[in-house]
């Protein structure tokens, strides 16, 4: 073959190449970026499809199971009933203080801590009753029993202070203090009453011989009396009233046995209204309406100086005073008196 026809092919191809060339490289450029698409869409897919497995994953941990529910259910219901039962039991201990401060007697005193609000100065009330002092408050009515303790009316008197939501003061006789009348000196305390001392052995000889007040003997009885009560009722137990038997006013030679009694820390406490319970028997009520009129008539024989102080007494025969009493509290309720006790 002749060069030229062999240079005229030649050139034929290289025309057809140069033609081709740009087409070719286009597809092959075409197809490289498709390859890298397709490659970014798989990269972006597989992080889509880690993200959603992963927030699934997430909601699930966050998710309580049904069990799990259950247990935070059953959780609220317990701290709910133990909310309530802590409730339940501060109102236990609020009852419980209550109960505690009436039957717990205040320390050096003669009632419980609950008796606080009404309960007098023996001395001031004597004052008042002697006109050393005033009253320039509410008309005070201190209702005081004498000769206890035992079980046969002091029970009784203590029913009707009870029903009649009342308080008095009891002198009690100390040769009456004992194991067997530790229950009826607790309930004077724990009803919200008073404990004095009446002396010892309650005899007018050897208080008074001769109708001389013997301020040794006298100091000895109320010693021993405050012991014996401190024994039943705790050492916290100190009274400071005192009632003579027979009365202040009706023996010689008080001064030095009051002293005696002060030095103690005592006062006495007579009275300025009286029920006639100890009246002598020609004189004595013999039924509740006559104890009654005999309670009203007396008061007309002391100044009305807003305070009274009632003569009764709880031995074991005064069934009369069981029988008045409810109509002498009464009597000085519908008269205005508000009822005190003696420290």
């Amino acid at each position: 073959m002749s060069e030229n026809k062999r240079n005229g092919r030649h050139g034929k191809k290289q025309n057809l190449f140069q033609k081709a060339a740009p087409v070719l490289i286009g597809t092959v450029v075409l197809l490289l970026a498709a390859v890298a698409l397709y490659g970014v869409f798989q990269a972006n897919r597989g992080k889509l499809s880690a993200n959603q497995t992963g927030n699934a994953q997430v909601k699930k941990e966050q998710a309580p199971s049904s069990d799990t529910t259950k247990d935070q259910e059953e959780k609220t219901a317990a701290s709910e009933t133990t909310t309530s039962k802590t409730n339940d039991n501060d109102e236990d201990v609020e009852a419980a203080t209550k109960d505690s401060k009436k039957l717990r007697v205040a320390k050096g005193k003669n009632h419980n801590e609950a008796a606080k609000d009404y309960a007098y100065d023996p001395k001031w009330v004597q004052d008042v009753v002697d006109g050393r002092a005033v009253n320039d408050g509410q008309r005070l009515c201190f209702l005081t029993f004498d000769d206890g303790v035992n079980h046969e009316v002091t029970p009784q008197i203590l029913d009707v202070l009870k029903k009649e939501q009342v308080h008095a003061t009891f002198f009690v006789v100390g040769n009456t203090i004992g194991d067997k009348t530790k229950d009826i000196l607790e309930r004077q305390i724990s009803e919200g009453n008073s404990i004095g001392i009446h002396s010892f052995d309650h005899d007018y000889d050897k208080l008074y011989p001769g109708r001389t007040a013997d301020s040794s003997r006298i100091a000895k009885e109320a010693e021993d009396t405050q012991a014996a009560l401190k024994k039943q009722l705790g050492q916290d137990f100190q009274t400071t009233s005192w009632r003579y038997p027979g009365g202040h006013m009706s023996w010689h030679n008080m001064v030095q046995a009051d002293d005696a009694l002060a030095a103690q820390g005592l006062h006495w406490v007579d009275w300025n209204a009286m029920s006639g319970d100890a009246e002598p028997a020609s004189t004595r009520p013999k039924t509740a309406d006559e104890m009654v009129a005999y309670q009203e008539k007396s008061i007309t024989e002391y100044p009305d100086v807003k305070l009274r102080v009632v003569l009764m007494h709880d031995a074991a025969d005064k069934q009369v005073t069981v029988a008045a009493l409810p109509r002498i509290i009464q009597f000085y309720r519908d008269k205005g008196f508000k009822f005190g006790i003696l420290e």
